[in-house]
């Protein structure tokens, strides 16, 4: 499989136009390939964890949603900071929360990955202050959202979030403004195509294996 093919296998039209399942035996498919090929080339490592991200992605839309995917790639790199993203979004969809010892994580994988990019930890923030604000600790939450903006000041999920805390808080105006600026900030990602859509959660996913640039079709 070369660059090309690789680049092809994750663009827009692959994403949006096949069926689900079309989707996960297509990755399937190149997931044993992969697998055949790993002793010959250690490096294909990578490609199969992005592999495996798309998969999970993909099986977001699955009801009966078992984690299995995410685990295997905890199997092949136990630090890998985008399964820990992919977790958060999970959990939150199917327990209605995230759960304390997937918040604990973040530390640790945090320790164990350099030069992360900067919307990474934005989303991390906003997730921190997600699993804050259910348990009522509104200030640590707030604390939590205004280290998200500063990591990158477009994210909108951190500004809904902090604008329901404001209104929780009976600081209305406030919480008005934070909801505009989520508003224009979505505005701005659907604007400008040529951007990764980081803002909108379900959007970054579909791109989160952003070293293969799947971006054209999105």
């Amino acid at each position: 499989m070369n660059n090309n093919e690789i680049k092809k296998l994750f663009t827009g039209k692959f994403i949006l136009g096949d069926s689900e399942s079309k989707k996960v035996l297509i990755l399937d498919n190149k997931i044993d390939e992969i697998k055949n090929n790993l002793k010959l080339n250690p490096n294909l490592k990578f490609l199969l964890l992005d592999l495996l991200i798309m998969k999970a992605i993909i099986e977001l839309n699955d009801e009966q949603y078992n984690f299995e995917t995410i685990n295997k790639i905890y199997e092949i790199d136990n630090f890998n900071l985008k399964a820990l993203i992919l977790e958060m979004r999970v959990e939150n969809w199917v327990y209605g929360t995230i759960r304390e010892k997937t918040i604990n994580k973040i530390n640790n994988i945090l320790s164990k990955n350099e030069e992360i990019d900067y919307r990474y930890l934005s989303i991390l923030k906003y997730y921190e202050a997600f699993y804050n604000v259910e348990l009522n600790n509104l200030n640590i939450g707030i604390n939590f959202l205004e280290q998200s903006l500063k990591f990158w000041n477009k994210n909108s999920s951190s500004y809904r979030l902090y604008g329901y805390i404001l209104k929780k808080m009976n600081i209305l105006d406030k919480s008005k403004e934070m909801y505009m600026l989520e508003k224009s900030n979505k505005n701005y990602y659907k604007i400008n195509r040529s951007d990764y859509n980081w803002s909108d959660f379900d959007l970054y996913l579909y791109i989160i294996a952003q070293n293969l640039e799947i971006i054209e079709d999105i």
